[in-house]
């Protein structure tokens, strides 16, 4: 009688915890899939396209290890109420439009922590008549390379929104994980 009474329990816990996770998993997607009339769509890839200083072309995934000072034209880009926009990895950067500083990125933290400043997201603001963009990129680390990953001029909402709808494979598998761990230390308990 009393195994009778634990597989049904274990039954139902599972049931439960199987339609959570696909409640959940209804509502995160239909959250992310969503497009908000705010954003305006233009965006402009700008990972690629880079010339260095000695006039050579680079994107953003083959950059020489260093520090490099790397530029690129706006003039064919509409960037009225756009700004650059950046996911970067152990690395310092300066930016300047035509010239004149605009950004600079270069935390000081304590020695105790250490030299890895991890993932950083960069939002930018552009002036609506630039016609260049000048980045000085300084890794971390000395003889690495500077890591940046998404380079785009677009809305910033737009941007992070993205990054989240990029990651969210990973955190549904982890969300998953945890449901099932949780669910299998209260059947434990329990049990």
């Amino acid at each position: 009688m009393k195994s009778i009474k634990f597989t049904r329990r274990r039954i139902s816990a599972d049931l439960l915890g199987i339609i959570l996770t696909v409640l959940m998993l209804v509502i995160i997607s239909a959250q992310f899939s969503r497009r908000s009339p705010i954003f305006d769509d233009t965006t402009y890839d700008v990972s690629s396209g880079w010339l260095t200083e000695d006039e050579k072309s680079v994107s953003m995934s083959e950059l020489p290890a260093g520090k490099i000072t790397i530029t690129h034209s706006l003039s064919e880009m509409e960037i009225i109420d756009k700004s650059l926009c950046i996911k970067s990895s152990d690395t310092f950067l300066d930016v300047s439009v035509d010239g004149r500083e605009v950004y600079h990125y270069e935390p000081i933290h304590p020695d105790i922590i250490g030299k890895s400043y991890g993932n950083y997201i960069h939002i930018i603001p552009l002036p609506p008549n630039a016609d260049e963009l000048t980045m000085m990129l300084t890794p971390v680390y000395d003889g690495d390379t500077a890591d940046l990953r998404f380079v785009s001029i677009e809305d910033p909402p737009k941007f992070i929104s993205d990054i989240y709808r990029q990651g969210l494979p990973e955190f549904i598998a982890c969300f998953i994980m945890i449901v099932f761990g949780v669910i299998m230390m209260l059947l434990d308990i329990t049990g």
